[in-house]
């Protein structure tokens, strides 16, 4: 993305920071939706097509960017913005109750410990993906296998017993599969066996309920639900109901 564009006719902007919203269900860019990004007291950005948000004229400092909106739960990132340079930043929308389930997903109403955290983890491997190349621990980047147009920046998947968190590399559009690790790994993962299990997670309210929309193929085989409060809880399930999965994370 270019630092200066045409605003008007007569003004040149300055970017200063540009902001990709994704569907975290499918992995795309959101376009055509009233799912927004947007900065509390500054100017609103500008809206392209392919589904940036590009704020101009930030001062620098430490900023809390806003997204949501239309189908999706709110949440907000804070970024820093730095004198002469563009931030980029991909934030993932994760599907509200009013998303409509794509076919072959599954949606999710549970309990658990009031503001616990709360993880589900896919076992089905039709939902996995595939590793390009083996991996050794202590590495910071992964090759990743997947459709094009498809982006995996800001998931969380666990590869063998270890959580990864996946972070987009020198490829601004993910197109190569390499990606960053937040952590560099933990074990070697040879790439022949070796599959990254989608992982879901939500934060339960204060009355304990969560909800979730996983992924095409999750009801097909077990999910691992964890849930983490002031106890962890962990508990695998079979056999799982295709209209609605209802986990029981509580400590009855």
């Amino acid at each position: 993305m270019e630092d200066h564009f045409p605003v008007g006719h007569r003004a040149l902007s300055r970017v200063s920071l540009a902001v990709l919203l994704l569907d975290d269900l499918s992995g795309r860019q959101i376009t055509g939706s009233n799912a927004r990004a947007w900065i509390e007291k500054e100017r609103p950005p500008i809206k392209k097509n392919d589904g940036w948000f590009v704020f101009t004229d930030l001062r620098p400092g430490c900023y809390t960017i806003n997204a949501g909106g239309g189908q999706f739960e709110p949440c907000c990132i804070d970024a820093e913005i730095a004198e002469d340079s563009v931030q980029m930043l991909v934030i993932r929308l994760k599907p509200g109750r009013v998303y409509p389930v794509p076919p072959g997903c599954l949606r999710v109403e549970g309990r658990a410990q009031p503001g616990a955290a709360v993880t589900i983890i896919s076992c089905s491997k039709a939902s996995g993906f595939k590793l390009l190349s083996d991996c050794k621990a202590g590495e910071g980047t992964i090759s990743v296998f997947h459709p094009e147009g498809v982006r995996l920046d800001g998931r969380t998947f666990r590869l063998g017993s270890e959580d990864i968190i996946l972070c987009a590399s020198e490829d601004p559009d993910c197109r190569s599969g390499v990606y960053r690790l937040a952590e560099p790994l933990k074990y070697d993962h040879p790439r022949i066996g070796s599959t990254l299990m989608p992982a879901y997670s939500a934060t339960a309210d204060e009355n304990g309920r969560f909800f979730m929309i996983l992924g095409a193929g999750a009801a097909s085989s077990g999910l691992i639900c964890e849930s983490a409060g002031s106890r962890t809880l962990s508990r695998k399930y079979e056999n799982i109901d295709t209209q609605c999965f209802r986990p029981d994370l509580t400590e009855e």
